[in-house]
């Protein structure tokens, strides 16, 4: 125990004492003769080495066995080559630690809470069989406490991210690698904070979903100084996707966008679906989720103000990609989310335009598809 009060050293035989080496033995300053040792490293906290207490440690130690585990999954063997990088930039981004341990903390919640599922709109215990997922009408929310505490943390991430932001220059490649990888988990972070960072909000001074990912864009655009989409192009993109899978529903998407009342609004909106079938299929090739879910983040900027400005047509848009979303809810950063943003987006809609919606409104009511059934396109067939 005496060893606890040792001034700090990092080899064990650093001393203050003078000693002088005969042979393999040690003199000492009163001439004894010392046994013989070889400097070797102290034991160090590892907590200590990255600045963390105990219990961010042990959420640290969560998210490296379990929760990178999971995000790894949802993506396709190329982005996982940078993502899995994550667990050794902890020490090195706090941006990226804030999210990591916000992650786990969050994951790790879900995991141990009596309940996950919600049936007949009750907690249905983790401990009791589950008969059937069409049984499903939800998730367990977390508590108060845990979502107010969630949230600080959340905001304190987001402070860090805007400021790195604000510090990024013009071809300043050496800081990219990490404010792309600390953007994406800041946005799946957001993802799942729920119904606390809504996909739209049109409440003055309140942010979104949907606007945190220009942020994440904004990543990219200025240090490489490139845009990611081609905001100067007018003509109909071309689909140039041999043997192409087709989005589930894509005819009411074509016909909806031939509603729109001017040729410019239609070409915007083209736009937005033709990204939108690309990632769909680059999510089939890959075998991952991650393509479609980081549609808002590519969508043209025009397209962005046609949603700010409440147009009908790319409102239903947005209705269809919450159904197709809905099917990543077993992801624990996806959940049951999708309902409330669509809910949320049909409030926008003139009560005339919802006869449009029935499809999206019907699939996110149902629990018993998932990821594969959207990567097979069992969610094409499904009716009600």
């Amino acid at each position: 125990m005496l060893a606890l009060f040792r001034p700090k050293r990092v080899l064990e035989d650093d001393s203050d004492d003078e000693f002088e080496t005969v042979g393999e033995e040690i003199v000492g300053p009163t001439g004894h003769v010392l046994r013989t040792q070889k400097p070797r490293l102290r034991r160090t906290s590892m907590a200590r080495l990255i600045g963390v207490d105990l219990t961010d440690l042990e959420l640290l130690n969560f998210f490296y066995h379990h929760s990178i585990v999971d995000i790894l999954s949802a993506n396709d063997a190329r982005d996982k080559i940078w993502i899995q990088t994550t667990p050794s930039r902890v020490g090195c981004n706090p941006t990226i630690k804030k999210a990591c341990l916000l992650l786990a903390a969050m994951d790790l919640a879900q995991r141990r809470a009596p309940a996950k599922y919600l049936v007949d709109d009750e907690p249905h215990p983790t401990s009791k069989p589950l008969e059937s997922k069409k049984l499903i009408t939800g998730y367990v929310p977390p508590s108060e406490e845990f979502q107010a505490r969630s949230l600080v943390m959340f905001t304190a991430l987001l402070k860090g991210f805007h400021k790195n932001l604000e510090n990024m220059q013009l071809g300043d490649m050496s800081n990219y690698g990490d404010m792309m990888l600390s953007g994406t988990l800041l946005y799946i972070t957001a993802l799942a904070m729920g119904p606390l960072v809504p996909l739209i909000n049109y409440i003055p001074g309140q942010g979104d979903l949907i606007g945190l990912s220009r942020s994440i864009r904004a990543v990219h655009e200025t240090i490489t100084g490139l845009s990611l989409t081609n905001e100067g192009e007018s003509p109909y993109p071309i689909l140039d996707i041999p043997e192409r899978q087709y989005l589930p529903r894509e005819r009411d998407l074509w016909e909806t966008i031939e509603m729109a009342e001017t040729r410019e609004e239609r070409l915007i909106m083209h736009k937005a679906l033709h990204t939108l079938i690309k990632f769909y299929n680059m999510d089939i090739k890959g075998g991952c989720i991650t393509h479609m879910t980081s549609w808002p983040i590519y969508w043209p900027y025009s397209f962005r103000e046609l949603q700010q400005e409440r147009n009908p047509f790319a409102l239903i848009m947005l209705c269809y990609w919450c159904a197709y979303v809905h099917s990543f809810h077993g992801f624990s950063w996806w959940r049951d989310r999708a309902v409330e943003d669509l809910y949320t987006i049909v409030d926008e809609l003139p009560l005339e335009y919802h006869y449009l919606v029935e499809w999206p409104l019907q699939v996110v009511q149902s629990f018993d598809m998932d990821a594969e059934d959207y990567l097979t396109g069992r969610i094409q067939i499904l009716s009600f």
